[in-house]
């Protein structure tokens, strides 16, 4: 979307301010440690730069994120007229529904993700790049996600939920019609997403005091 006009409201929660930028690059990369591994992800890297910027760090990022995290990551970093750039990849793992449908789990990790994308109604992340086995994505200030204490007493924090849903209905619209979503969502028992919703966070619960 874009952020002007009557959505200009997200600006503050979607931008970060010129002091948190000024600490983005040595908050996210400065504590991490040089690969001399993943040669096949650093010629990726290589290649998604901009044109004539060569890599002076490849750094490892496998423990960054968290439903990644521990996975083959790395992130390259550049100069690019006066400034830095980074551009990261990590491995791609195929959906836990091909694993939970018998599918074959050691196929294109990133074929399902393409055809999402191709189909989408959305304007493309121009720097977004899928393999058969990566994921290449730039990084920078500009590309974050809002986090939760961006919104917390934002008073268009509905609004803004809305608007996510509005897009995830934007994806799977390129997957099937509207009358389909609409038959299907008619057919599901009432209060299903709050069931739903309850069922996966005492799981999540249960996960968290497994793992502690």
């Amino acid at each position: 979307m874009i952020l002007e006009g009557d959505a200009a409201w997200l600006l503050p929660a979607a931008s970060l301010h010129w002091s948190e930028t000024a600490r983005y690059w040595h908050k996210e990369f400065g504590d991490l440690q040089a690969t001399h591994e993943l040669d096949e992800l650093k010629d990726l890297l290589a290649e998604r730069m901009p044109e004539g910027v060569p890599i002076e760090e490849f750094l490892d990022r496998s423990r960054a994120g968290k439903g990644s995290l521990g996975r083959p990551r790395a992130v390259a970093l550049g100069e690019w007229r006066g400034g830095p750039v980074a551009r990261e990849g990590k491995r791609a793992l195929p959906s836990a529904a091909v694993w939970h449908a018998g599918g074959d789990a050691q196929g294109d990790a990133t074929l399902e993700y393409r055809m999402i994308l191709a189909a989408a109604y959305r304007s493309p992340d121009p720097c977004l790049h899928l393999t058969t086995d990566w994921v290449i994505r730039r990084l920078s200030p500009e590309n974050h996600k809002i986090a939760i204490d961006q919104i917390r007493g934002h008073v268009e924090a509905e609004a803004l939920l809305r608007w996510m849903g509005w897009e995830v209905a934007n994806i799977h619209r390129g997957q099937a019609s509207r009358h389909d979503l609409e038959d299907w969502l008619a057919a599901l028992p009432p209060g299903w997403l709050y069931d739903c919703a309850t069922i996966m966070a005492e799981a999540m619960r249960a996960d968290w005091q497994a793992y502690r």
